[in-house]
């Protein structure tokens, strides 16, 4: 199954919420001593049943979803909140491919996706991305289409562009991210980045470092 805007799995989800929901109306009725015979008893109930499946699920898109008790079954995309470093090669004529240090930072909700990518000389931001998820062939990919910003002093030789990114999500949980990216500048070339554990925040380079 091909996943790219759903969220969640709306098959399990839909039958976790129904025997949820119906569990705390039925614990309601009995805290408050009313009989399931009674039927008009029982319908006022449901504003308390409403009240706290919305709490329920407005945690849960806050903060459960990250845990990884709930990836794969019911969450469809991993978590890749958190700062990622590697190398940016771009295939250029040479014969050696030249790398260019990079660190990207990825903030995630339950929602939205956002990747913005920093080198010595520009900055990307991503305006549209999404996760490919292909179950059946083991497919894992994070793709967006991007604008980068050069700095002043390269925007000669660098201008302002348009791009995509495809890049495939390895480990459980998430590790590595491998894959390729091309260009309104019809340049092409590979990424490779790694997740940022904390301790090695500090050997990435100062003018890297994304802004606060």
């Amino acid at each position: 199954m091909l996943v790219s805007n759903k969220n969640i799995k709306a098959d399990r989800f839909i039958w976790i919420f129904v025997v949820a929901s119906a569990s705390f109306w039925l614990a309601s009725a009995w805290i408050a001593s009313v009989s399931f015979a009674d039927i008009w008893a029982m319908v006022r109930l449901l504003p308390n049943v409403v009240t706290v499946d919305v709490i329920a699920f407005a945690v849960f898109a806050k903060w459960l979803w990250k845990w990884r008790m709930f990836q794969g079954w019911l969450v469809p995309f991993p978590n890749l909140n958190g700062i990622w470093t590697g190398v940016i090669k771009p295939a250029d004529d040479d014969e050696q491919p030249r790398e260019i240090p990079t660190v990207a930072v990825i903030k995630q909700s339950f929602l939205s996706l956002s990747c913005v990518m920093h080198t010595a000389e520009m900055t990307s931001h991503s305006y549209s991305a999404n996760f490919l998820i292909d179950e059946e062939s083991q497919v894992r990919k994070l793709v967006y289409v991007y604008t980068s910003k050069p700095k002043v002093a390269v925007l000669a030789r660098s201008p302002i562009h348009d791009g995509t990114t495809m890049l495939s999500i390895h480990g459980l949980p998430p590790r590595r991210l491998t894959g390729e990216y091309w260009n309104s500048r019809r340049r092409v070339g590979e990424i490779s980045l790694a997740f940022d554990r904390r301790r090695r925040r500090k050997d990435i380079p100062e003018d890297l470092l994304p802004q606060n």
